[in-house]
């Protein structure tokens, strides 16, 4: 896992902790759930950007950990 979230410049923690709540993961290589993570981070930035959405919303939505999107969020500042 440290490799594919070096390879999608994403936090080691992020992946691992995202990989246990994104839905449906048994059909899906760690490739794909890693691309997953960072397509919904880019989507939860632009999410959190242009709507008065709160974390827990978005978390939801995604399918993510709370803290999850908080990071997400804070890291595009």
């Amino acid at each position: 896992m440290k490799a594919i979230a070096d390879h999608f410049g994403l936090r080691y923690s992020m992946v691992r902790r995202s990989i246990k709540k994104i839905r449906d993961p048994g059909h899906d290589s760690l490739l794909v759930i890693a691309k997953k993570i960072k397509d919904s981070s880019e989507v939860i930035r632009a999410a959190w950007a242009s709507a008065e959405n709160s974390y827990s919303q978005i978390a939801d939505h995604f399918g993510l950990f709370f803290a999850t999107v908080r990071r997400i969020v804070r890291q595009r500042r």
